[in-house]
């Protein structure tokens, strides 16, 4: 039997051992497999998230609304803001988790207002989550983003919403003010990524 030295995954031999190999040297390979996986990943002690499939949507688009969301402590509903972009999922497995990111340049024509994103998932009229930052003049703009984990709870088609707005009245833009940026190539997305249960 040839047993190859190891340290690492990629010393190991695909070929080894032989069809004629010694049966009485297979602990010899099997010890060259914790060796490599052991030295390979030194810091992992945990089970470990594998990314099952992951649906992206490029939001860099300028679009522009009116609606308020509300900055108070209510859970923000599907009525508030003006709904910017929405990603489907189907997950494999309804143990799964989800992971929603968000990343969006918020707008406003009004001074001094607070930028809220919410997500919502399918027809549910409570927000997710939600997420909010200052612009302390008319016509600036801030970054928001979000994120949030949740448990897929299904196997069936299920579709996530953001949703955003200024407290105050005022025409807010996603993506930029007065016709948006970089000929819609600003780096806003909205991804969903289903990792399989730790």
């Amino acid at each position: 039997m040839t047993i190859e030295s190891v340290t690492y995954i990629d010393d190991l031999n695909a070929n080894y051992p032989e069809a004629n190999s010694n049966v009485s040297e297979g602990d010899d390979h099997i010890r060259n497999l914790k060796t490599a996986i052991k030295a390979t990943f030194p810091n992992v002690a945990n089970p470990v998230d594998c990314i099952v499939q992951s649906v992206y949507v490029d939001s860099a688009a300028y679009q522009t609304g009116t609606v308020v969301l509300p900055l108070d402590n209510t859970t923000p509903q599907n009525t508030e803001g003006d709904e910017y972009e929405t990603v489907t999922i189907t997950p494999k497995s309804a143990t799964n988790k989800l992971i929603i990111e968000c990343e969006a340049l918020l707008t406003t024509t009004a001074s001094g207002n607070w930028m809220t994103m919410a997500l919502f998932q399918d027809s549910t009229a409570d927000a997710l989550r939600a997420s909010a930052a200052y612009t302390p003049t008319a016509n600036s703009g801030t970054w928001v983003t979000l994120r949030y984990e949740m448990t897929a709870g299904t196997t069936s088609s299920t579709t996530f919403k953001i949703r955003a707005g200024g407290n105050a009245a005022g025409t807010t833009g996603w993506g930029g003010a007065g016709g948006g940026l970089f000929n819609s190539n600003l780096g806003q997305f909205l991804k969903v990524t289903e990792v399989t249960s730790a």
